[in-house]
């Protein structure tokens, strides 16, 4: 981006300079996407995706798979508070999608450490209202880690753009943490940023 401000400063004709700006606005634009900002090992298939992000514990049971001692169903079914059934059926589910591995009757463990659904996707107001669901019901019994916070504000608009740009680098900074942590605790971040 610097070296397109740069030719843009020394741009000799208007056309070139158009290009340029063109090009700008285009990189800008991606860096907006939280996709990409954060990587992924593994590619679903919209059918995969509608399955995964249709109730929460999906996404739940997939990750404490990454924990030590929530390889088994029992395991994750009490930490959970859902039934066995229901822990049952979605690890078939995983498990069917290489979304959770298992070797001969030994522990559950997860298959890609790294997914994310897409901004485009129609899935994406589900897997939001799911997880914030969450955070309601932990609302009545928060614990001392956890960290709550919601505040309807005025601002500039330039701050707007300013206060968004600090979220998505403080997403991306939090996914590079994430993905170099070893796995201990299942925790959720729900963030946003919107206009009333």
């Amino acid at each position: 981006y610097l070296i397109l401000l740069v030719n843009h400063s020394r741009a000799g004709s208007h056309r070139y300079r158009q290009n340029l700006e063109e090009e700008m606005a285009e990189m800008r634009e991606r860096a907006r996407e939280v996709s990409n900002r954060v990587s992924q090992d593994f590619k679903m298939t919209e059918e995969i995706k509608a399955f995964l992000y249709s109730n929460w514990y999906y996404l739940a049971i997939w990750s404490l798979t990454a924990v030590e001692g929530f390889g088994h169903i029992e395991a994750i079914a009490n930490r959970l508070g859902i039934e066995k059934r229901t822990v049952r059926e979605a690890i078939d589910f995983l498990l069917k999608n290489g979304l959770v591995i298992q070797d001969a009757n030994g522990p559950l463990q997860v298959g890609p450490s790294l997914i994310h659904l897409e901004s485009t996707s129609p899935q994406l107001p589900r897997h939001h209202q799911n997880w914030r669901l969450q955070a309601f019901r932990r609302y009545e019994y928060p614990r001392s880690e956890d960290v709550f916070y919601t505040a309807p504000v005025t601002l500039s608009a330039a701050d707007v753009f300013r206060i968004r740009e600090k979220i998505l680098q403080f997403i991306s900074e939090n996914v590079d943490i994430i993905k170099n942590s070893p796995s201990e605790k299942l925790y959720c971040l729900c963030m946003d940023w919107f206009e009333v």
